[in-house]
């Protein structure tokens, strides 16, 4: 996430004393100002860190007299109106929060949507939220799909809130899912290596494009049932609607997924003989089957490798059961 420009506040200058000679940059800026390693090479690859009026890496080593000009941004205040939005945290402490959250909640305001997102619910809760972000989204690092359930991370400061964006900026947060797809993947498990850009038509939409950015998605068959399969799927990039569209492109959508060909587009290429059936399923569905099930990142302020899970919600392992009872009735 960049920071805008706008929001742009205090700066300092420091000078370089002789204890600090040799030291790297992005070391002398974390100790004088006071923030994680991790922010302070944020601030510096952004360029809000200047070594005698210019921009230098962040492994320079630092001489004497040097000076390090480093502007800190102050997050303009959000707008936004608390509201009482049931939520289920799993872990909360002073400098984060996890969240199962549940199909149909907006992670945050966008367009005219102003209400009735996790936002709004963190601010209900908190009182008040003081991490960066952009004003409609404090301490917003990654997010969720409308319908998609599962874990999020939240900030509450700003120390937190850069350390766990160089996490994600540095790929070293390891995300994995849960879904289930029409049709049967010709191998069990595999990576999906296509790039993903806007739709060239449907500018709401995202496609697999050539001069898309890089996205990978690794995925594994857990079960089969039938006429769909469950998926185990991690994601080493954080595209938009990643999964979903890496899925679709196998021509094995996520079930229920109107966007990307998961409801009655997906009964094309179902066989016959179980179309009545997959009819009967898609009227149980109301969101697609995916499921954001495990988090396994470092604890900004520790340090501590953090592993959380998210148990699958009712209306996914509900859709299970149902195939399952189906599949013994056809046996």
């Amino acid at each position: 996430m960049k920071p805008d420009k706008q929001y742009l506040g205090k700066t300092s200058t420091v000078a370089v004393q002789s204890e600090h000679e040799g030291m790297r940059l992005d070391v002398f800026v974390a100790i004088s100002c006071n923030m994680s390693r991790s922010a302070a090479r944020v601030l510096i690859d952004k360029g809000d860190v200047l070594v005698d009026g210019g921009h230098r890496k962040a492994s320079l080593r630092l001489t004497y007299g040097q000076r390090v000009e480093v502007c800190k941004r102050e997050p303009k205040p959000t707008l936004l109106e608390p509201e009482n939005i049931p939520i289920s945290v799993l872990y909360e402490d002073d400098d984060i929060a996890v969240i199962n959250k549940h199909a149909g909640l907006i992670v945050h305001p966008a367009g005219s949507r102003r209400s009735g997102t996790l936002v709004n619910a963190l601010l209900h809760r908190w009182g008040s939220l003081f991490a960066p972000g952009a004003p409609d989204r404090p301490g917003i690092v990654h997010r969720l799909d409308e319908g998609t359930t599962g874990l999020i991370i939240v900030t509450r400061n700003e120390r937190a809130y850069w350390d766990l964006v160089q996490q994600f900026q540095e790929r070293s947060i390891k995300k994995y899912y849960r879904a289930i797809v029409w049709g049967i993947p010709s191998m069990m498990e595999g990576i999906v290596n296509l790039p993903i850009g806007r739709h060239p038509r449907h500018r709401q939409k995202m496609s697999v494009v050539m001069n898309g950015k890089e996205a990978r998605t690794a995925y594994k068959i857990t079960r089969t049932l039938t006429f769909v399969s469950e998926l185990t799927l991690e994601l080493f990039t954080g595209r938009t609607h990643q999964i979903r569209v890496h899925l679709s492109s196998l021509n094995h959508p996520v079930v229920g997924d109107t966007t990307y060909g998961g409801r009655r587009r997906a009964l094309r290429h179902v066989a016959p003989g179980y179309r009545k059936q997959c009819r009967e399923l898609l009227s149980m569905v109301k969101r697609p089957l995916l499921h954001a099930e495990t988090l396994v990142f470092r604890h900004p302020r520790s340090g501590d490798l953090r592993t959380m899970h998210a148990p699958l919600p009712k209306d996914f392992t509900d859709v299970i059961d149902w195939i399952c009872t189906l599949s013994g009735k056809n046996g």
